[in-house]
């Protein structure tokens, strides 16, 4: 189960910058007042947020809660009844964790008029170092820095987006991610093809991206085989499968095969080499 921490700091209005449109408070007159909410995504223990005695000071020690409705609905009663009466605006800030974070900003969860940000895991990191904790990372120490950040103003709003953009965004992630895993297939791909054809790059100087270069991977990993065709042979052969070889090309490959030296991982390579190329080829259908 996921794990959550929250942790509440309370401003004074002697801190507090005149000018709302930038500090975590907003507020409107001496009397004003607000508060800040830090999340952290954590494997357990607490944390809480220390008074540093410039108007600083506790309302509430780390909560820890399961990242449930019935969870964040218990950890916001307590967070809600901490919260003074007089505070102008309630700043919640969660630090990124890939998609972990995800459930702690979505609209509906927080009562309406708190503001939600999100903060760089880089600039918590920072934050930790600038209070001479560099190499500790704990929930608590996270949850301090997370309310100094806070307490700067610090963070990205979290805006709320239509389903087609999330939608898009999705997909647009989805097709990155798979484009990401076909070039690591291909890298892998030509790893086991320099191993059962240790001299084809020699002769031909893209094997992937030329027609000819991917019948050769999916044919004649085997030298052996293509120098027992020899260029004629292998011309027709190609042709019968759409692709046009001229005469130098295909004597440099039938070359080329003649005088490939064997390897010891060879036989393997040849097979995973046909695993990795039909994943390519699935990969290249999805994408495009």
């Amino acid at each position: 189960m996921i794990r959550g921490q929250v942790c509440l700091a309370w401003s004074l209005p002697e801190v507090v910058d005149a000018d709302p449109s930038w500090f975590f408070c907003g507020v409107d007159g001496p009397d004003g007042g607000g508060a800040a909410a830090g999340a952290d995504r954590g494997a357990g223990g607490c944390g809480q947020v220390l008074g540093d005695g410039d108007g600083v000071r506790l309302l509430l020690s780390a909560v820890e809660f399961p990242l449930t409705r019935a969870g964040v609905g218990q950890m916001l009663a307590r967070v809600q009844a901490a919260v003074p009466a007089g505070a102008q605006l309630v700043r919640v800030g969660v630090e990124a964790a890939g998609h972990y974070h995800r459930p702690l900003t979505t609209v509906g969860v927080w009562p309406d008029g708190w503001q939600v940000v999100e903060l760089n895991p880089a600039h918590v990191s920072a934050q930790r170092r600038v209070n001479g904790q560099r190499g500790v990372k704990t929930d608590r120490v996270d949850l301090v820095a997370i309310a100094d950040l806070l307490l700067a103003g610090r963070g990205s709003p979290v805006i709320a987006c239509e389903e087609p953009l999330i939608e898009l965004a999705a997909w647009v992630a989805h097709r990155r991610r798979r484009g990401e895993v076909r070039t690591a297939t291909k890298n892998q791909l030509l790893t086991q093809l320099d191993r059962a054809f240790p001299a084809l790059s020699l002769a031909l100087a893209d094997v992937l991206g030329t027609k000819v270069g991917r019948l050769v991977a999916a044919h004649f990993a085997d030298p052996a085989r293509l120098a027992r065709l020899g260029p004629g042979r292998f011309r027709e052969f190609a042709a019968r499968r759409g692709v046009k070889v001229n005469r130098q090309v295909a004597a440099r490959l039938v070359e080329a095969a003649r005088t490939a030296l064997p390897t010891a991982e060879a036989g393997i390579a040849r097979q995973i080499l046909q695993a990795d190329f039909a994943l390519l080829c699935d990969l290249e259908a999805q994408i495009a």
